[in-house]
């Protein structure tokens, strides 16, 4: 049989001793899981209602409206949404159910969250720091055809590992300063869920703007700009006035893309960078939440 469908934060039974063998307490409750994504989500928002000098706790409100950008090998925006936010993606009557199943064909969906009028609004893109790394490894085959590093590296993956830090460090710090580039880099070359055939683009290419810093700032805008313009339009207002939390590897270590971002955004003070926010501390997260939320 079956099991009965039951919403996220559910308490469905506590652990047995039959599992005390495995290190497991007894009659610790256990819950209904969400997903890993909303769970990552709830732990950054959790993690940014814990920083200093904010006053809400988590487990007595809501989260507001807010949104997480995160850059690892690919790049998403989620975006947390009340029934009314949602309701605004759709021209007609429908409701708020039929939106959601309609946005999957696209590359931005709305999803359930843990609260009923909670959902999460998320754009989600193939092009991250794959991409990003993706023209470090360019610059390092160029420089290698052209013989001016060594065509191997002897096993030492250590050493080779050293100069790809390298080449990211000079390449940001060239894009730094190359930061208005009229040079224009679409970056979709892996395509997009919504158009698989989708390719990148260079254009307003000029001689004087085809220099190593031009091209990264280029793309890294490129990177930053794709994902916001998968946001559907009716939800372009909340864009600029909500804190922002960004997570993700390439993110954090590229403070050209966190330049980029803040050109989204109507303050520098509402984007909050965060090095980690993972499913698991959501997860546990959750309960406490819902059982706060529902008393």
């Amino acid at each position: 049989m079956l099991p009965a469908v039951k919403k996220p934060g559910t308490c469905i039974g506590h652990s047995s001793t039959g599992y005390t063998g495995f290190g497991l307490p007894v009659k610790k409750p256990v819950f209904v899981p969400m997903g890993d994504h909303p769970c990552s989500v709830l732990a950054a928002l959790g993690q940014r209602q814990s920083t200093p000098g904010n006053d809400s706790n988590l487990t007595r409100t809501l989260p507001a409206i807010e949104r997480l950008v995160n850059i690892g090998t690919s790049a998403q925006m989620a975006m947390v949404l009340t029934g009314a936010d949602v309701a605004k993606l759709s021209s007609s009557s429908e409701s708020t159910s039929s939106v959601t199943e309609n946005q999957d064909s696209s590359s931005f969906e709305v999803r359930p969250f843990l609260f009923e009028d909670r959902f999460l609004g998320v754009a989600a893109s193939l092009s991250g720091g794959n991409t990003f790394a993706w023209l470090v490894r360019q610059w390092q085959e160029w420089a290698a055809e052209m013989g001016l590093v060594p065509t191997h590296n002897n096993g030492d993956e250590e050493q080779a590992a050293q100069r790809e830090a390298e080449v990211y460090a000079r390449l940001i710090g060239l894009g730094l300063r190359c930061q208005d580039t009229e040079l224009t880099f679409v970056p979709t070359l892996n395509g997009e869920r919504a158009d698989p055939n989708a390719t990148g683009t260079i254009s307003n290419l000029r001689m004087s703007n085809w220099s190593m810093g031009d091209i990264t700032a280029a793309l890294s805008r490129g990177l930053v700009d794709n994902l916001f313009d998968m946001i559907p339009k009716e939800l372009q207002p909340l864009v600029p006035a909500q804190p922002m939390i960004g997570t993700g590897n390439a993110l954090v270590r590229n403070e050209l893309l966190q330049r980029f971002l803040l050109r989204h955004l109507a303050q520098p003070s509402q984007l909050q960078i965060q090095t980690a926010a993972d499913a698991a501390v959501g997860a546990a997260l959750a309960p406490s939440v819902l059982a706060a939320v529902i008393m």
